[in-house]
């Protein structure tokens, strides 16, 4: 019931309350499985850079082992920081914000045993970690949180199935 109304009321919402805007920079997220140890997860923030360092619109990244925007702080957490090229030097259309999150996102999609979301800064400071959309589920009656959990789980492959989105997970 709340996920089937949940899916057909994102089919019909205009695609955003507030436009996209590129400041500049993208975010990545980076899970590994509970117990990955700090330089496990080095590795794989390397990794992921090798990967993405030709990617063309990108001036710099900062990696930050260790912490996350949507899970809290461990050695199983990594993000990034990525500073993009000045929107003078990213005119085409290959360059823009949403083309350099999708290549970003093709590329390291085959990382093991790694979650890795690439993320674009909200439109405005303080309304979220990241720009989209966000839902809240609440569980009535005898609902268990694993259950609460599959449903939500369920809802982002439905969104992903769309192909209308970038990333959809649950935190």
């Amino acid at each position: 019931g709340i996920l089937a109304g949940n899916f057909l009321l994102y089919g019909r919402i205009a695609p955003a309350f507030l436009p996209s805007e590129d400041k500049g920079a993208l975010f990545a997220e980076v899970i590994l499985p509970p117990g990955a140890s700090l330089p496990r997860t080095s590795e794989v923030l390397h990794d992921m850079l090798d990967r993405i360092k030709d990617v063309k619109g990108i001036r710099n990244s900062l990696l930050i082992p260790g912490q996350s925007m949507t899970a809290g702080n461990g050695e199983n957490c990594g993000f990034v920081i990525f500073e993009l090229d000045s929107w003078e030097l990213r005119k085409t259309p290959d360059l823009q914000l949403s083309a350099i999150q999708a290549e970003m996102t093709r590329r390291v999609a085959d990382i093991a045993d790694a979650r890795i979301m690439i993320l674009a800064p909200p439109p405005i400071n303080g309304m979220g970690a990241s720009g989209g959309v966000t839902f809240a589920f609440q569980a009535k009656g005898e609902k268990t949180p694993q259950q609460l959990s599959a449903a939500a789980e369920e809802l982002c492959a439905k969104i992903m199935q769309t192909g209308k989105a970038v990333y959809a997970f649950s935190s």
